[in-house]
């Protein structure tokens, strides 16, 4: 008996010590003070976990992978349209030099890019007809429109692109980047590399790639220095998982004898799946870097895995303190408030802030500015909006198909009743006409958000 009682025991400190290890390196609470490699290991993981769980990357690289398998050979034909002016020879080159730079195995890199080319060349006018060639346009762009929404995801961004601009975009950037970057940058490269016998050329021309996307492609203004760390750690860890790819397709995984001829397929498929995922640790790493101050706020912890201590407050009551907080800042600063501003007061979530004011602007309460960040003004003047419309934007109503007699229907009717009697036809007008009378007074706190990312307005850096 004693003997099980002391097992029981050293089971039970087992599991407590590895729960304790767990929550000291994955906490779910939020880390103010954590300072040194504490920070850095906690910033890392709050990357992780946003990447993993709360955006779920895995199904958006699958996703993008999937267009990628469409798209290839309609974006290669794009692709030799432009270079064909160099001379044929060259754009079958360009071809397989992208080929070796993005796919881990030379040889099938080599048997894909001529594969690729030998279609590619069949995406003219003159074969496909006008109907088909901008058929085939459409189809080499859905890659694009997929990245740019998927990006917008993670970025938070919900306005979009008009067709013309994206198609225009994209056009540009299939026909002249990779023209511009490996003949204007890369052959150059190429011939100091071959002289110094250093593989250095891949990541130059990768981390060119990665850092652009992260700074051109979200609808919203990336900073350089958030999108050339991102674009950076992506490149990094894209040429460390194509080695590694390499050594597990040669050393471990034998396709041909499974597939035979077609062994290229299922090495493309999975490498696109992997690189898409590093793509998108990348977006998510720039994302970070440029809302830092919202992480330390977090406490470098995720709200989607933070420890639940209290009841979520409700989103009506929220959205009456955000559109009080914004209408407030516009009367003061005749300027929008930016999204990492409204969290960095209230602290409730990017997400979730982002959701509340995207319905609130939907209802034609709130108006995006073209500021070179994203940021929000009234739509209205503050009399035309109440404070009751807004909390029934998010709080009213039942659910549908009450029963008769139903002892819940009663009690709602009469709060609803009791709610407008309170509120009456009280606007933001109002409110801000007593915040003006009693501005200065210690206890006026209501509307000045707490310390905000660097750049926020004097109103959202000016509260305790």
């Amino acid at each position: 008996m004693d003997g099980e009682q002391e097992h029981s025991r050293q089971s039970r400190s087992l599991r407590q010590r590895g729960r304790a290890l767990q929550r000291a390196l994955f906490p779910d609470l939020p880390q103010h003070e954590a300072r040194g490699v504490r920070r850095i290991w906690l910033i890392a993981t709050y990357t992780l976990r946003r990447w993993l769980i709360e955006d779920r990357g895995t199904g958006l690289a699958a996703s993008l992978a999937l267009q990628t398998m469409l798209s290839v050979v309609p974006v290669a034909g794009l692709l030799l349209t432009g270079v064909d002016l160099l001379g044929a020879e060259r754009g079958n080159e360009l071809l397989r030099e992208i080929a070796y730079l993005l796919i881990p195995d030379p040889e099938r890199s080599d048997r894909l890019a001529g594969a690729i080319v030998n279609l590619a060349h069949n995406i003219t006018v003159e074969r496909l007809g006008v109907v088909g060639f901008f058929g085939a346009l459409v189809v080499a762009s859905l890659l694009f429109t997929t990245l740019e929404k998927t990006v917008n995801v993670i970025w938070r961004v919900h306005k979009q692109r008009t067709t013309v601009a994206r198609f225009t975009m994209f056009y540009t950037l299939a026909t002249l980047g990779p023209l511009v970057i490996f003949y204007s940058l890369a052959q150059p490269v190429f011939a100091a590399v071959n002289e110094i016998s250093l593989a250095i050329t891949p990541m130059l021309t990768t981390g060119m790639a990665m850092v652009l996307v992260n700074r051109f492609m979200p609808a919203t203004t990336v900073r350089w220095k958030p999108a050339l760390i991102g674009g950076l750690t992506a490149a990094l860890f894209f040429e460390i998982g194509k080695r590694g790819f390499a050594t597990y397709i040669a050393v471990i995984a034998n396709y041909e004898s499974v597939y035979g001829s077609l062994a290229i397929l299922p090495v493309f498929t999975v490498w696109t799946y992997a690189s898409w995922l590093l793509v998108l640790l990348g977006v998510e790493v720039a994302y970070v870097v440029q809302h830092m101050p919202v992480v330390a706020h977090d406490g470098y912890v995720h709200p989607s895995v933070r420890r639940r201590g209290t009841a979520e407050v409700g989103s009506g009551r929220v959205a009456a303190r955000l559109m009080l907080a914004i209408a407030d800042h516009f009367d003061r600063q005749h300027g929008g408030s930016t999204l990492p501003q409204l969290e960095a007061r209230y602290q409730i979530g990017l997400a979730r802030i982002s959701t509340i004011v995207e319905r609130l602007e939907a209802a034609g309460y709130l108006l995006e500015t073209n500021a070179e960040e994203t940021s929000y003004i009234p739509a209205r003047p503050l009399d035309q909006i109440r404070v009751r419309d807004i909390l029934a934007l998010f709080e009213g109503g039942d659910v549908p198909d009450v029963r008769e007699g139903d002892p819940l229907a009663a009690i709602y009717h009469r709060l609803d009743a009791l709610s407008d009697e309170v509120l009456g036809e009280l606007d933001y007008q109002q409110l801000l006409a007593g915040r003006r009378q009693r501005r200065g007074s210690p206890r006026d706190r209501e509307v000045e958000p707490a310390p905000a990312p660097e750049s926020a307005p004097d109103e959202f850096a000016s509260a305790p």
